[in-house]
């Protein structure tokens, strides 16, 4: 292949990325959005940052403390309202309900 056939492949090969980068350019530019969305959280305590081990955990055990009270409380009113509907219409109770 002579000099002037290798020059006009690199100088194609040149072209080529050349539309291969402004069309993915284009793209880039045609899909990015105009607005960007945050979430302000507001009541959230302030996490210190490089907490130790113990520190993490202990933060998270006690959202779970308060989400299971939760939990125990709607349980409870709910084995009350089974109760009264139960003796409202004189069936038996179930025995977990009895034992308590």
């Amino acid at each position: 292949m002579s000099k002037h056939g290798s020059r006009a492949i690199s100088g194609g090969r040149l072209l080529a990325v050349a539309v291969l980068l402004a069309a993915g350019y284009l793209v880039g530019v045609s899909t990015r959005e105009a607005a960007v969305q945050a979430e302000v959280r507001r009541n959230e305590p302030v996490q210190e940052p490089f907490q130790t081990g113990d520190q993490r955990c202990e933060i998270v055990l006690r959202e779970m403390s308060v989400t299971l009270n939760r939990l125990d409380a709607r349980i409870e009113r709910i084995e009350k309202l089974a109760t009264q509907f139960a003796n409202r219409d004189g069936q038996p109770l179930p025995v977990e309900i009895r034992s308590r």
